[in-house]
This record gives C-alpha cells, structure tokens and sequence, in this order.
C-alpha cells in the first residue's frame, strides 16, 4: 500500500509535523504543516501530504478513496516532496 518513511530534504529530514513551504504556480508561498509522508500507489516519486494554513483549493487528505491525513477543507495538498521546503530553512534564507 503506501510507505511511510523519512527522507532527506535541505541536508535535514522532513518529517510528518514538520512546517514546510510551497510555492505556488505565481510563486506566492504557501505554509502549512507535513501530515504525510510516503509513496503514493502507482507513482515514483515520494510525496508530501501538506494540510495548508489557507484554503488553496480543492484537496481533501484523501488519494484513491483512502484518507491520508486530515484538514479543514479545501486546505489539503498532496505534493512532491522535491517541491517543498521546510519552514525554518526558509526563514534562515530571508535572514541572510
């Protein structure tokens, strides 16, 4: 089913309960908090379940009818985990 694990990311692990940011499609960053972390059925990549702090669209916490994590609605995001960073390593960045 789905795999569960830590995975490296910005010389530090990214972890369910880690703050993490996204930047959207304007580049605009959206922050929440990583709720899941795993291997997605049928993909390769390993991803990112995120329950963002503002509504961002339409996602749910749920992939093939199964829940994941949850969120209020709308506030779900399941993502590559290459695309997300975590929220203290954006703050260092803006602090240098």
């Amino acid at each position: 089913m789905w795999l569960r694990k830590q995975l490296k990311l910005n010389d530090g692990e990214l972890m369910e309960g880690d703050r993490v940011v996204w930047f959207d499609a304007l580049g605009i960053p959206r922050r929440g908090t990583a709720r899941w972390i795993g291997y997605l059925r049928g993909h390769t990549n390993v991803y990112a379940g995120v329950d963002f702090d503002e509504a961002i669209g339409g996602g749910t916490g749920y992939f093939e009818c199964v829940e994941l994590f949850r969120s209020a609605p709308n506030h779900a995001g399941l993502l590559p985990i290459s695309v997300c960073m975590k929220e203290a390593d954006m703050n260092d960045e803006e602090n240098n």
